[in-house]
């Protein structure tokens, strides 16, 4: 069987989707060595060694922190991503197609029209729930999602809430949609390092960590807004850590952070490399994730994974993703959020709660989405017959 996928997430930073799609494959690849993938790119259609995709860096280099700087600073310029997008759109549809049995979407979408069976993975409906908060570029791109979810034979959901909003918006009978969970890096069970706290100037447990690209929809602005508020559980002697590439959309909230950054009360690191993360995870006091709206919420279970307590926006899939294991706040709280944070500093953790937390994570294998997604695969393939 030949497999058509997209390039991009096998070359993008390794965060995110492009962790989803590469650790998916490879977990396939070793269940199902006959299957064969072919990645397009802008060269066209190349063979994929999809037992080799996570044997390339994890992150721990200069090329994946510049990469991510790049993605942020293009979506800043409105025509960049759509120019992008549409070249590699037309050169999709025109160069020469392999024989494909059918093209596995794993980024939602394939780049355009294609002469083959489509089997879409929808991470989220963040483009129709907050419609204000995605990107203008992503929002066009998914312009096509309803029709090819529709008359695709499956679906693939990250979550049971983004399956359900998929059948609930799209008109898709839930039994064609199949939940493929994304899985964890087996690095965050292990023992981490106090070496990356100490070369950042950081005190294991004197800290708070947000995580991830800090789009509009992530809601980091209540967590600057607390921090900027008198008597703050946040401060320079317990800052606010944040990681990953800078936003694409701050307005008044850039000044804020300024200033904040400036009194040593947030420290925006920006991509950091994977031991690091690690670190960061493992020894915070908790970790912050106030989003407005997630298709699953990996961080979560990743600082799960990693011993921490986790505080969490009580929406869409975040309350699936932690299965009973952070406390759950309104997003829009900021009294709430402010005193669970407080409250979180002053109190240690539970050693019985934390290892629950652990093994509420541990259940999220790349075997196990490996095999629910080759389930979904041969249902798909089925129903071509």
């Amino acid at each position: 069987m030949l497999i058509g996928i997209d390039a991009a997430p096998l070359q993008a930073p390794q965060s995110g989707i492009p962790v989803f799609a590469r650790m998916l494959l490879s977990a396939i690849a070793a269940e199902r060595p006959g299957w064969r993938f072919t990645a397009f790119g802008w060269s066209g259609w190349t063979p994929v060694d999809a037992a080799r995709l996570t044997e390339r860096p994890s992150g721990d280099n200069t090329s994946e922190a510049l990469r991510a700087r790049l993605v942020s600073t293009a979506l800043g310029l409105p025509l960049l991503p759509a120019m992008r997008r549409a070249v590699r759109r037309r050169l999709f549809e025109i160069l020469p197609l392999p024989p494909l049995d059918f093209h596995y979407a794993l980024q939602f979408l394939p780049m355009g029209a294609i002469d083959a069976p489509v089997l879409p993975v929808i991470h989220d409906l963040a483009h129709l729930a907050l419609p204000h908060l995605v990107h203008p570029s992503r929002r066009r791109f998914l312009d096509r999602l309803p029709d090819v979810a529709r008359g695709a034979a499956r679906v693939q959901a990250v979550s049971q809430f983004t399956a359900d909003d998929v059948s609930t918006r799209f008109g898709v009978p839930r039994d064609r949609i199949d939940v493929v969970t994304p899985s964890l890096r087996t690095l965050f069970f292990e023992p981490a390092q106090t070496e990356p706290l100490t070369a950042l100037g950081l005190a294991a447990g004197r800290y708070f960590l947000a995580a991830g690209m800090a789009e509009p929809r992530k809601n980091l602005d209540l967590l600057l807004e607390i921090a900027a508020g008198e008597s703050s559980p946040i401060a320079p002697d317990f800052p606010l850590v944040l990681t990953g590439a800078p936003a694409w959309k701050r307005g008044k909230a850039a000044q804020t952070l300024q200033r904040l950054e400036a009194s040593g009360a947030v420290r925006p690191l920006g991509f950091v490399p994977l031991q690091t993360l690690h670190a960061l995870y493992a020894h915070a006091t908790a970790f912050l994730m106030p989003s407005l709206h997630e298709g699953f919420g990996i961080p979560v279970i990743e600082a799960l994974a990693c011993g921490c307590r986790v505080i969490a926006a009580d929406n869409s899939a975040l309350p699936e993703a932690a299965g009973g294991h952070a406390l759950l706040i309104d997003p829009h709280d900021a009294t709430g959020w402010r005193d669970a944070l407080a409250a979180v500093r002053e109190t240690s953790a539970n050693p019985e709660v934390l290892a629950a937390g652990r093994a509420h994570a541990a259940q999220f294998t790349a075997e196990r989405s490996a095999r629910a997604a080759i389930a979904s695969v041969e249902r798909f393939v089925a129903a071509q017959m």
